[in-house]
């Protein structure tokens, strides 16, 4: 299991490396007080949500629903679920680069999103 990246666990294990790869060009604002995704069976123990992933909350630190038609915002970074479950940090207005992550935005999101993230493609 992962223990690094905004998750929460209730033992004591030994340090990780981590690999930093930039996903975004620029970030002007997060949504205040982001999100907390609890460990369930959609979303076990050990679930990487990668970065740029489509996100939505109803209020600060509320339950996310990812990966949506009409997004809030996109995840900053890449998060690990642990026993505890684990926080998303959501920016809601930047600059994405789509190249760099494994995340697919549908068109419906990226209209969801226009006028506060751009979706930069790099050659």
């Amino acid at each position: 299991m992962k223990n690094y990246g905004n998750t929460f666990d209730s033992e004591t294990v030994t340090p990780v490396g981590v690999e930093r790869i930039t996903v975004w060009k620029s970030v002007r604002e997060f949504f205040p007080g982001g999100a907390y995704l609890a460990p369930s069976e959609t979303y076990p123990v050990g679930t990487r949500i990668p970065a740029l992933t489509p996100i939505s909350v109803e209020k600060p630190g509320g339950t996310p629903t990812l990966n949506g038609a009409t997004p809030l915002g996109l995840t900053y970074e890449d998060a690990y679920v642990g026993t505890d479950g684990c926080t998303l940090t959501i920016v809601t207005s930047g600059e994405a680069l789509i190249s760099r992550s494994e995340v697919t935005i549908t068109e419906a999101q990226q209209t969801a999103l226009f006028g506060r993230i751009s979706i930069i493609k790099e050659a």
